[in-house]
């Protein structure tokens, strides 16, 4: 049942049009740094976008430009292994293509603010990823230091229910262009 939510909503995604996808990025990005939210935060995790996701390129540029603790995924075998990145670091291309930091240190601290990429997402703040399991098992391996989830989507990416499993874990908040919806804290 997944398997067929997942195919129907990354089509739903990936045919937003780019200007579209431009244009709903940069309001998703102004809604979360305009927020207390982001305002308040010390220290952020966040993705690098591939592919029809909302761009996070101008949140990574705003959190440098504030001085924040910024923590990139990095994948290991399975496993997202949140990596600190400081000063003139660098980018290289990972798992999927994905860019994540050159550095191989693993960040232990508290992250204030974990911000997550996803296929869909529904009002009970259920996520649908792509599949592979490796935010679920991040989440539950660093919940203890994980003070906030939070999920960046088009809200066209909004699902009336996602099927849930056991290990799935919700997220704290959605921000989408039309702003920021709390479901927990």
């Amino acid at each position: 049942m997944k398997k067929q939510i997942r195919t129907y909503a990354l089509k739903r995604r990936n045919i937003i049009p780019p200007l579209e996808q431009i244009e709903s990025s940069s309001k998703i990005i102004s809604n979360l740094t305009k927020s207390d939210l982001w305002k308040n935060t010390k220290s952020v995790m966040l993705y690098m976008s591939v592919g029809s996701e909302v761009f996070t390129l101008p949140l990574l540029s705003k959190a440098i430009e504030e001085n924040k603790k910024i923590i990139l995924p990095k994948v290991k075998g399975r496993h997202i292994i949140p990596t600190e990145v400081e000063g003139k670091f660098r980018l290289i291309s990972g798992f999927g293509g994905i860019l994540e930091p050159e550095a191989e240190e693993i960040y232990t601290g508290i992250i204030e603010l974990c911000i997550l990429p996803l296929v869909a997402f529904d009002s009970q703040g259920y996520r649908l990823g792509y599949g592979g399991g490796y935010y679920d098992r991040f989440l539950k391996e660093y919940e203890s230091k994980i003070k906030f989830k939070i999920g960046l989507a088009y809200e066209k990416q909004r699902l009336e229910e996602i099927p849930t499993e056991e290990h799935d874990v919700t997220l704290d908040a959605i921000c989408t262009e039309n702003g920021i919806t709390l479901f927990r804290k």
